[in-house]
């Protein structure tokens, strides 16, 4: 057998004595191809990499993400470090940055050796 094409079928039956079948809705959840890459709703829908010495905050939560949403992103650089910039799905230096999470998202932040240097001192307070 040689298949063209695939999709999903959805019928009501016609009672017994009835000129037609009663109207129906039939609801599709997914279909998806078992030999084609994994499906998007298996993917994350943002996920964050760090470069250098820093940390990115999500507004909502990266886990709590919906299609559609719009995600607010906060990069803090650690002691020493400044904030350099967004790159993959999002460019430039906006700290925070905001955007709409329409398709899964990669964004890289990336924090350098800031120009100042910085010595923590244990401090006594009396």
């Amino acid at each position: 057998m040689s298949v063209n094409r695939a999709g999903v079928y959805a019928s009501n039956l016609r009672p017994t004595g009835a000129t037609v079948a009663p109207a129906f809705t039939a609801e599709i959840d997914f279909f998806h191809n078992a030999t084609g890459a994994p499906l998007p709703a298996d993917a994350p829908l943002l996920t964050v990499n760090v470069v250098g010495n820093g940390a990115v905050s999500a507004t909502p939560p990266a886990a709590q993400l919906a299609c559609g949403q719009t995600v607010t992103l906060r990069a803090t650089p650690g002691l020493g470090m400044e904030f350099s910039g967004w790159s993959g799905d999002a460019i430039g230096a906006q700290n925070p940055l905001s955007m709409v999470i329409n398709r899964p998202r990669t964004v890289t932040a990336t924090f350098t050796g800031a120009a100042m240097q910085y010595i923590a001192l244990p401090m006594i307070i009396r």
